[in-house]
């Protein structure tokens, strides 16, 4: 899964938006992306390079965002 596959998917979460909030805060924070569900950050991922991201969530929503697409493969708990 490439970084424009994985935002499209985010995207595509109910009531989501992406930002990104830490501009100017550390080095290379301009090319962190952030992914909100109403106003909770539940993802983020550094777009220059993109090996893993940060998923914030209730352990019992992992398998349901699993079911969401056929993306189980790319979820380590």
């Amino acid at each position: 899964m490439n970084v424009e596959e994985f935002r499209v998917f985010c995207l595509s979460l109910p009531n989501t938006h992406e930002g990104m909030p830490f501009e100017g805060f550390f080095r290379n924070s301009l090319s962190i992306l952030v992914f909100y569900m109403g106003e909770k950050m539940f993802c983020l991922f550094d777009l220059d390079k993109f090996d893993y991201c940060t998923l914030k969530c209730d352990p019992e929503i992992i398998d349901e965002l699993r079911e969401h697409k056929d993306i189980s493969s790319h979820f380590q708990r």
